[in-house]
């Protein structure tokens, strides 16, 4: 079997459906060596297939060392593929020659990235080397499209879209349990917002915008940013915004809640 190296740095896995349906996929197919370095929820399943085998790098690192102690237990590799700025930081570090395929999850803009850890030394580095990936991977064509302009990215540098879905096996019945449950007429439109309910997701933003659209439902659904909830539900109100739902439920057994 090929090898492929992939490189997580500080980040989650086990929240992360694009990164355990990623491992899950391609240990099918090829022999993981998955580099990890302050990367939390590292439980899951996935993590214990046969073809998976963890590296884990924690404190303080000398890659020169490194560098020379991996030619010989970790080479050969097929491809390399890096999480966002700090794997594709922690990759290039480890192997300096390599051109590995970028994996875009955040947008770590370089005047926009509230909420999320992006150190001028990583930033620098990162958008230095950026030109040496082999290829973009990215959710959609409008985060693609601000991802290429932020970065500079060229165009002979192919991107492929993966959009995030849950972990597990697919499934396509169509449920009404998000119409039913609030109410919401079978002609309007739903837009659904995961992940979050803070101020970095621009929340109040979002839902001034939807105020204005008709036909349009917007259902905020994720872990609420202290204080921050109370403000929105205060600019629900003033503003008399009827088509925007705040749901803070927490969901065990996803799968029993929303398929039928």
């Amino acid at each position: 079997m090929d090898k492929i190296a992939i490189f997580i740095e500080n980040y989650s896995i086990g929240n992360s459906p694009s990164i355990v349906n990623l491992l899950d996929y391609l240990s099918d197919n090829y022999i993981i060596d998955l580099f990890l370095r302050s990367v939390s929820l590292k439980r899951d399943p996935v993590l214990e297939k046969s073809n998976i085998r963890v590296i884990e790098l924690e404190g303080e690192i000398s890659f020169s060392y490194l560098n020379e102690k991996i030619k010989s237990k970790f080479a050969n590799y097929k491809n390399y593929i890096c999480f966002e700025p700090h794997g594709f930081v922690l990759c290039k570090r480890l192997f300096p020659s390599s051109k590995p395929i970028y994996y875009s999850l955040e947008l770590y803009l370089k005047d926009d990235h509230a909420g999320l850890v992006y150190p001028k030394e990583i930033m620098e580095y990162e958008r230095k080397h950026i030109n040496e990936i082999k290829g973009l991977i990215i959710q959609s064509d409008e985060k693609e499209y601000l991802f290429r302009k932020d970065y500079d990215l060229p165009d002979r540098i192919p991107s492929i879209l993966i959009p995030v879905t849950y972990c597990g096996k697919s499934n396509g019945q169509k449920s009404f349990m998000i119409r039913e449950k609030y109410g919401i007429e079978k002609y309007k439109k739903i837009a659904l917002h995961l992940g979050g309910i803070a101020e970095w997701f621009s929340c109040i933003e979002l839902a001034l915008t939807f105020s204005k659209i008709e036909n349009w439902v917007l259902l905020f659904h994720g872990y609420p940013q202290a204080g921050y909830v109370k403000k929105l539900y205060d600019l629900l109100a003033y503003n008399h915004i009827e088509n925007v739902i705040i749901s803070q439920d927490t969901y065990e057994g996803f799968e029993k809640r929303f398929y039928r």
